[in-house]
């Protein structure tokens, strides 16, 4: 709990014989004033408290839109259909963050297709937080960048930052009383890429992290694909970050999950791409909600469903529903409102005291 006035400490300090001591050395009037100033900052420093904090402090969720690149090509309505159902899902849901794990456009150099692309995830901006990356797909940069430059997320107070013309990129977003930062790296991402993402997840190393990539595991949940053996992914980004918990990925038409445990650290990675179904793919996503144990508060499950707006349906296998344990340290949810309160509490003492001084003051000016 943050360091602060406590309720008792306070009710304390407003004493009986401390508010005759005041009044004895000021008008009633002044300090009628006083005090109904102050009462009106309580009232507005708790009510807003409560209400900024209401929404970090329940269950969240993030949805993962696994390669669209068929959407674009010849199913436009669908991708459409998966974004404006996460906007009118929002609230529901308590979506803090959206992922897309590249593959944006089956043909880079199909301008038509980008433009449907970008008409598609454009529903999102503005609304909800979201972080997107070019498959091998999308390998035309140029094309990638001009539709979704680094300047197109700027003004965004989620927006971290980029490098490489954006092909490499990061946000961060709150949930549950947690900081997080998701770090994107496009396709087959070189040394530099690395290095860049080392730095970055090191400068937030406060921040539960999130790594999303393209192309990472193979259906038998092996740490390579056909194009390239990703390991190093894995040895030299994930390994040496504490902060990493959770690695999402697509390219591999499948579904598969891999949990491994480096010095007691849990790191959970999920592969998820429908491509291959029918309507190129039939608008299937993953939502991932965050729960917060209530046998452990420390602890979050990670409950994975996927869903099809498309369809209107949940898949239920073993490979498509399942949860997952994650300790993050989750703080009390009543610590986390009460804390917030208690700075409240700390700042108005302050203030008050201020208040009281100022009108010693012209009463002292007054008398003179």
């Amino acid at each position: 709990m943050s360091r602060g006035i406590s309720k008792k400490q306070f009710l304390k300090w407003l004493r009986y014989d401390k508010i005759q001591q005041i009044k004895r050395n000021m008008g009633n009037n002044q300090l009628t004033k006083a005090f109904l100033i102050v009462a009106l900052l309580v009232i507005f420093s708790i009510g807003i408290t409560s209400a900024n904090t209401a929404s970090q402090n329940q269950n969240f969720s993030i949805i993962v839109l696994p390669d669209t690149q068929h959407y674009s090509e010849s199913y436009p309505w669908i991708f459409t259909n998966q974004t404006q159902w996460i906007i009118d899902n929002m609230d529901e849901l308590n979506i803090k963050f959206v992922i897309h794990e590249g593959d944006i456009v089956e043909d880079a150099n199909d301008d038509t297709q980008w433009n449907r692309a970008n008409k598609s995830m454009s529903v999102l901006d503005g609304k909800v937080p979201y972080g997107i990356l070019p498959g091998n797909h999308d390998e035309n940069i140029t094309e990638y960048e001009e539709y979704f430059p680094a300047e197109r997320y700027g003004n965004y107070s989620y927006w971290g930052g980029s490098c490489d013309h954006n092909t490499n990129n990061y946000q961060l977003f709150s949930g549950l009383g947690m900081d997080f930062i998701v770090i994107n790296l496009g396709w087959k991402p070189d040394s530099d890429d690395i290095i860049w993402a080392n730095e970055i997840l090191k400068s937030y190393s406060e921040r539960k992290a999130i790594v999303v990539t393209h192309g990472y595991m193979d259906k038998r949940a092996t740490r390579e694909i056909p194009q390239f053996d990703s390991s190093y992914i894995w040895n030299d980004l994930i390994v040496p970050n504490r902060n990493v918990f959770l690695v999402l990925c697509g390219h591999t038409h499948s579904e598969a999950g891999r949990m491994d445990v480096i010095d007691e650290r849990t790191v959970h990675q999920l592969l998820a791409d429908y491509q291959d179904r029918p309507n190129g793919g039939d608008g299937w996503l993953r939502i991932i909600e965050f729960r917060e144990n209530k046998t452990k508060a420390s602890n979050l499950d990670l409950v994975i469903k996927t869903y099809s707006p498309f369809l209107n349906k949940y898949e239920t296998d073993e490979d498509s529903q399942f949860e997952l344990r994650e300790e993050l340290q989750c703080p009390s949810l009543l610590d986390i409102s009460l804390s917030k309160i208690e700075i409240r509490l700390e700042r108005l003492k302050i203030n008050f005291m201020s208040i009281l001084k100022g009108v010693l003051f012209i009463k002292v000016i007054k008398n003179a």
